[in-house]
């Protein structure tokens, strides 16, 4: 979607002229704001004639010398620093399938309020409304896709971050490694910068606490995972012979000698704001969650009521599932219809993007949320972020 110029008529300063103004900008961040300089001397700043105003793929900076020649010097600053957000909060890997444009103008509305708390000024008609202050990036998606964009300030995006481009195809099988190599790349600038920052007593409260928030998501999900199913699966367990079907996951669980126990479910969300990418990772885990359970599991299919209950079985490579929904959401049916059908559940894993305030009451079995929201805060159960992957290691049947 184009983007609006701020400033469409201006004079077109030579390269030398703006190559002067972004050294300089790049300078006065340095001795001002330490977090961004931190990151912002980590990347290369580049001219591009193509774009509308500014961009990055997490690695690199451009910016259109049309753009940058209408801007005063804060506000060149204003938009290094936005740029160099995009890449600590690793907004170009958590877009998970949803709507680029829409995506991006999300994160504009969380980074803006982040820059101008911590001083810097923006041009004129940004995306900055008070009512997103503290929110998540997919919170905030949320809101604009349910309200449309025009419910709220702003109207223009200064900055878009491009989808990184990796050696091996998002097919491949080192394609996850490499998406993991570059978050914990970004994780360890991030958490180096916000060290200078702290030292030089320079850390915007709302730059912690978003960097808090999406640091204690990136927990190592499998690790979680393995400690919730050994605490609630009553099993006896013998460490002579491990799960060799989970070893290359780098989880070492016991061989398990199972006895009676109660069901085990997958309730996936299936509501309309889950794209295709969402609903692969969630199928990718729940594969991945069979072979360390080692037996059936009740797999439910839930936007605002329950649509399709199935069955997977382990020992089968690339079990086919059913998604059925596209609706509303709410979390409670799911839980209703394990009450209502009296099922003996051990544990359920609800798989959800954690946009809905639903529910409902409490079950009595231990829940486990797998959520793409690093924010998601649900009134019971235990919470870890998915992964960002884009792994297909099962069939998605219509």
């Amino acid at each position: 979607m184009p983007q609006k110029k701020i400033r469409p008529q201006t004079t077109l300063k030579s390269s030398e002229e703006l190559n002067a103004l972004v050294l300089t900008a790049t300078t006065k961040i340095l001795l001002g704001h330490p977090f961004f300089a931190c990151l912002l001397l980590k990347r290369p700043v580049s001219a591009d004639t193509s774009i509308d105003t500014a961009c990055t793929d997490g690695r690199q900076i451009w910016y259109s010398p049309q753009f940058f020649s209408g801007l005063s010097l804060a506000e060149i600053m204003g938009v290094l620093a936005h740029e160099v957000l995009h890449c600590a909060l690793l907004h170009h890997l958590r877009d998970m399938g949803r709507d680029h444009d829409l995506w991006n103008r999300a994160c504009d509305f969380v980074i803006n309020l982040i820059l101008v708390e911590a001083g810097f000024t923006l041009p004129a008609g940004v995306l900055l409304d008070d009512q997103f202050k503290g929110m998540s990036a997919e919170h905030v998606y949320h809101l604009l896709k349910k309200n449309g964009v025009g419910s709220y300030k702003g109207t223009i995006m200064i900055g878009q971050f491009k989808r990184r481009s990796f050696d091996s195809s998002p097919f491949a099988a080192g394609y996850a490694q490499e998406v993991a190599i570059e978050i914990s790349r970004l994780r360890a600038e991030a958490g180096a910068a916000l060290t200078q920052a702290k030292m030089r007593g320079r850390v915007p409260a709302g730059l912690e606490r978003v960097l808090g928030a999406l640091e204690k998501s990136l927990v190592n999900w499998k690790d979680v995972l393995a400690a919730f199913l050994h605490e609630q699966f009553k099993t006896s367990t013998s460490f002579l012979t491990p799960n060799r079907r989970y070893i290359h996951q780098g989880i070492y669980l016991p061989g398990q000698r199972n006895e009676k126990c109660g069901s085990f479910i997958f309730a996936f969300d299936t509501s309309m704001s889950i794209s295709e990418k969402m609903l692969n990772t969630f199928f990718n885990e729940a594969v991945d969650i069979l072979q360390m359970a080692n037996e059936p599991v009740t797999v439910i299919h839930c936007d605002a009521a329950v649509e399709r209950v199935e069955t997977l079985y382990p020992g089968d490579p690339r079990p086919t599932l059913h998604p059925k929904g596209g609706g509303g959401t709410s979390f409670s049916p799911v839980f209703e219809y394990a009450n209502k059908n009296k099922l003996d559940v051990s544990a359920l894993i609800y798989f959800t993007d954690g946009e809905c305030s639903t529910f409902g009451d409490e079950p009595v079995f231990p829940v486990l949320w797998g959520c793409t929201d690093p924010s998601f805060s649900p009134p019971f159960g235990q919470v870890v972020a998915l992964p960002i992957q884009q792994e297909h290691h099962c069939t998605i049947a219509a």
